[in-house]
């Protein structure tokens, strides 16, 4: 399975589904094979066979449970057809099922933004924002979402703290 989302990964939708069909083979009821087979199935333009496997998918998660690695895949695919609110409840819950992947929260709170949830944004943009200090475009995502929550001084504040801690570290372009 891991070989097979190491070859979506790099955009090689055709072996990484040949090598799901083998994980399928073997074993029809891998909801993880089966949520990975309908993403590829999406980037290679088969809408159709796509959707049908994520519904078996998703309907076999309810019976025996999924990774997380299985949701964040499900959020992926939810968010590529633009089902923006299903996007979230699947990266929330890979988060909850103990997923490690801090990029997780930058999509969740984009996600959130665009269906108008801004506290559960600020909240995801926190997150993020502490996971990886070293970016500016991670205080700038947060003070805009602190912003956007109507908390313009705390946003201030972020910002004026990201220039102190950058002051004499940053060339002219930057």
């Amino acid at each position: 399975f891991l070989e097979a989302l190491k070859l979506y990964e790099s955009r090689q939708y055709k072996k990484s589904v040949k090598a799901l069909d083998a994980i399928l083979k073997k074993d029809s009821l891998n909801v993880d094979a089966l949520a990975l087979k309908g993403l590829n199935l999406l980037s290679l333009g088969e809408k159709k066979d796509a959707e049908n496997y994520v519904k078996n998918a998703v309907s076999k998660i309810q019976h025996i449970g999924a990774s997380a690695i299985c949701c964040h895949v499900l959020g992926i695919y939810m968010r590529s057809t633009q089902n923006y609110p299903e996007a979230i409840k699947w990266f929330q819950t890979s988060l909850d099922n103990g997923s490690a992947n801090q990029q997780i929260y930058r999509d969740l709170a984009t996600l959130q933004t665009q269906i108008g949830d801004f506290k559960g944004a600020l909240a995801s943009r926190k997150t993020y924002w502490e996971a990886f200090l070293g970016y500016r475009s991670n205080w700038t995502g947060l003070a805009v979402a602190q912003d956007i929550n109507g908390e313009h001084q705390q946003a201030i504040n972020t910002l004026s703290q990201f220039e102190k801690l950058v002051e004499g570290k940053l060339g002219e372009p930057e």
